[in-house]
């Protein structure tokens, strides 16, 4: 264990301090944030075809003629991957903290900061409908939910699945209602 190890490298006397009252109760606030936080987190491992467009990996569950009209309508980001890989994508819903009190995340940037907290960068749509065709009825306990950079008019992309199971690609400029599970990747 990390702590194991690194506490022979300070003086007892030093260790004692750091963990005493009031530090005591700061540290385990700190590390009960911590585990809430990698409480509201699963990973799903699935089998991804990075050579399909979004329309062709979500036919037979989406109607494919509307998902052709959107990712015409919004450029979908470029992924360096080819083939079939086995990718792990790891869902996580946001903390209390991470959203203000009308549970509504106030910009892009705080939601790339959740993404970074966790180690993660955003899944690609590919990867949002591997998860949601190999378990079709995910969405309705944990609709999915991954953006991609801002097109030239100063939105935010996205792609989300629904509890209902509806697939959707559209654009944000606004706040975000954070009752999403966001899927992410590792990075």
């Amino acid at each position: 264990m990390m702590l194991e190890s690194e506490l022979p490298k300070f003086n007892t006397g030093v260790v004692s301090r750091a963990l005493a009252p009031p530090f005591k109760e700061e540290q385990i606030a700190v590390f009960k944030r911590r585990a809430e936080i990698f409480d509201l987190m699963f990973t799903r491992r699935v089998k991804v075809n990075f050579d399909q467009t979004v329309s062709e990996a979500a036919s037979g569950t989406w109607k494919k003629k509307d998902i052709e009209i959107l990712e015409r309508a919004f450029p979908l980001p470029k992924t360096p991957d080819t083939g079939i890989k086995d990718v792990d994508v790891v869902f996580f819903y946001l903390h209390e903290s991470e959203s203000n009190e009308d549970s509504y995340v106030d910009s892009l940037y705080d939601l790339e900061a959740s993404y970074d907290y966790r180690d993660l960068k955003p899944a690609h749509p590919l990867h949002l409908i591997a998860v949601h065709k190999s378990e079709p009825k995910l969405a309705k306990e944990y609709p999915g939910y991954t953006h991609w950079p801002r097109g030239i008019t100063g939105y935010w992309n996205y792609a989300a699945v629904w509890g209902t199971g509806l697939f959707k690609i559209d654009q944000s400029g606004g706040e975000l209602v954070a009752n999403w599970w966001f899927a992410g990747v590792p990075k």
